[in-house]
């Protein structure tokens, strides 16, 4: 017979954070509200810095949220890297988008 609780997901962070009986309650809920706070894996790593936590629940906690996250779509990673690119190159680009084409298609070789 299936119960409420057996048809909720899990929370992989309550699982790993339950598992390890070294940390008390105040590092339990911190590193919980971490988990859930953060945007992805590098955000959370910036907010575990300061909670005192044994570095492998604090390596067990990024790798779920790491696969958490769903995938980013190729064309948000190209849109992305190019807000990052100096201003100056992007309007080269745009004055000479076949030589921009070129050597996009060269560096996706590489």
């Amino acid at each position: 017979m299936n119960t409420l609780q057996d048809s909720q997901p899990k929370d992989i962070a309550e699982e790993i954070l339950r598992a390890d009986r070294g940390l008390d309650d105040i590092q339990r809920a911190d590193l919980f509200d971490a988990f859930h706070d953060a945007r992805d894996e590098n955000h959370l790593v910036d907010l575990m810095r300061t909670i005192a936590a044994p570095g492998d629940v604090k390596y067990l906690l990024q790798a779920a949220k790491q696969d958490s996250m769903p995938p980013v779509h190729p064309a948000t990673e190209a849109l992305t890297a190019m807000n990052r690119l100096d201003p100056a190159l992007l309007a080269l680009a745009e004055k000479n988008p076949t030589t921009a084409q070129a050597l996009i298609s060269l560096a996706k070789k590489i």
